[in-house]
């Protein structure tokens, strides 16, 4: 990398005590065999063990650590948010703390921006250490987001990621209370490209996505969409009303037709209801994340 151009690491952690001081090492051996420029921005999303004090430890060793500690839990995808807002850098890499992501593979990264490329993300072409439910499961999310999606969402694709500057501008002026950013990278556009990778299984640790997180996730991901699954259970009730008919027509039972156009109905409810809690949340115009600790400012108003 030319001496003129930096680069960020963008890493949110939460409960990661366990190891944190090895992700730490291995992303600043990084830096030091690469011969970057630039910082590596820890975002602690509220955790509750010693992660912010094993960080602090850290940063005090290496002044290319920077920290920033939220006041509680608020989510995996806005402590992203929180990381890129107070990057300067010509390019940042987004990573998870667990080292499933392999920080090495920034080197190949690079040399894909180097073609023109704003947005570089990696696509899954293993997933080691995960049950055979996660994995269907994520398959089956990815394929049911890209049919709801006004944008194209790369498949098996998930927060890893090299951007530029230009990219990391576009993408913090989406304005969402409740996001998934892989389909805003999708959503601001410019030139993108995936490679292929092997993800590890964890270094240390434990997934924090539990089912709950996870349906959080798949929510935002389907809402984030637009109005599509609402068309979708438009449609749905269409070919359900038709069915109706011909079973009348016909003489057969109907019992079962009633229960699912009963169904139905309770799901699209539910889905109107979905879309006007997002309304409200969207409305009360509350910060999407709270700083409660920067470590590695340069001034004083809260920039890293």
């Amino acid at each position: 990398m030319p001496d003129c151009e930096t680069i960020d690491f963008i890493v949110p952690a939460y409960n990661e005590a366990e190891g944190i001081g090895k992700t730490c090492e291995r992303l600043l051996a990084v830096f030091d065999k690469l011969g970057l420029h630039g910082s590596i921005i820890f975002i602690d999303d509220g955790s509750d063990d010693d992660t912010w004090q094993i960080l602090k430890t850290q940063a005090e060793k290496d002044l290319r650590i920077k920290l920033l500690r939220f006041s509680r839990n608020f989510g995996h995808q806005v402590a992203i948010v929180a990381g890129l807002t107070r990057s300067k850098a010509d390019y940042n890499l987004i990573l998870d703390s667990d080292l499933q992501d392999p920080p090495e593979l920034v080197d190949r990264m690079m040399s894909l921006a180097k073609q023109g490329y704003d947005v570089v993300y990696g696509v899954r072409e293993s997933r080691q250490g995960e049950t055979a439910m996660k994995k269907m499961t994520a398959k089956l999310f990815y394929r049911l987001l890209n049919i709801f999606s006004p944008y194209s969402i790369p498949l098996d694709a998930g927060d890893f990621r090299l951007v530029s500057a230009k990219a990391r501008s576009l993408f913090l002026q989406a304005d969402e209370t409740a996001r998934l950013n892989r389909e805003i990278w999708s959503w601001v556009g410019l030139k993108q490209i995936g490679f292929a990778y092997h993800r590890p299984s964890r270094v240390f640790g434990k997934s924090k996505y539990n089912w709950k997180r996870m349906l959080k996730l798949a929510f935002d991901g389907f809402a984030a969409s637009g109005a599509a699954p609402v068309l979708a259970v438009a449609v749905a009730a269409g070919g359900l009303f038709l069915l109706s008919g011909l079973f009348l027509i016909f003489s057969a039972p109907v019992y079962s037709m009633v229960t699912f156009s009963s169904a139905l109905v309770l799901a699209a409810i539910a889905i109107a209801g979905f879309y006007i809690a997002r309304l409200y949340t969207q409305s009360r115009r509350r910060p999407d994340y709270l700083i409660s600790e920067i470590i590695g400012t340069n001034n004083g108003n809260n920039q890293v």
